[in-house]
């Protein structure tokens, strides 16, 4: 069996800033860096077999400040898979959300993307935005899902063939919202994760099971 921790990284600069990240680079502001530090403390007992994260610094920078509240006195190195990186906004990487905004209304005819997202879920939020970039770069929910799917899979069958144990992973806001339908069976496509959000999952089998959704107490 595995023991899968999955962790939204903590608030950064973009975040607050009102900037769409996706592929770009932001620095954890400093509740950002609580709510890490947090989430560590609610782990510390937790001994990681592995940890990991994309080449994105936020959710490097997340990992390393949950791992050094760890008090079981084997620590893994944070391995690198790019499969766990946040949705790519394509050509809205790294501007206002303004700009997503306005793209989702004409569309849509929704000029806010969270009312529109709250409205029709994840899923198709992230195909329709795709669908306003004409650049090509954006991804659908399907290559986003398979992306991360991929990933995960790979990761829990190696973890359970080697004869199971605990796993860290930092990934990103709608990367988590996407691979939400797949593996949680209650909330589905309407899930959120907040920053620093940690989704605690079964794994056995093949078969995953989300146990819990918690937030870091800062």
């Amino acid at each position: 069996m595995v023991n899968l921790y999955i962790v939204r990284h903590g608030e950064t600069v973009n975040n607050v800033l009102r900037v769409i990240q996706g592929w770009a680079n932001s620095p954890l502001t400093e509740k950002g860096i609580a709510q890490a530090v947090a989430d560590g403390k609610m782990l510390q007992d937790v001994h990681f077999d592995s940890a990991w994260a994309s080449e994105l610094k936020r959710q490097q920078e997340t990992a390393q400040l949950i791992l050094d509240q760890n008090r079981t006195g084997s620590i893994p190195e944070i391995s690198i898979d790019n499969g766990l990186k946040e949705l790519s906004y394509g050509k809205y990487d790294g501007l206002s959300y303004v700009l997503l905004n306005e793209g989702i209304g004409r569309a849509t005819g929704v000029y806010d993307y969270r009312e529109y997202r709250s409205k029709v879920g994840n899923m198709v939020f992230a195909d329709v935005m795709a669908s306003t970039d004409e650049t090509g770069a954006a991804e659908t929910s399907e290559v986003l899902q398979t992306r991360m799917m991929n990933t995960i899979d790979r990761i829990c069958r190696q973890t359970e063939e080697a004869g199971g144990g605990n796993v860290l992973m930092v990934s990103s806001g709608a990367s988590m919202g996407l691979l939400m339908p797949i593996l949680d069976k209650v909330n589905g496509d309407k899930a959120y994760v907040n920053n620093g959000g940690v989704v605690s999952i079964k794994y056995e089998n093949g078969e995953y099971e989300v146990l819990s959704i918690r937030d870091p107490e800062i």
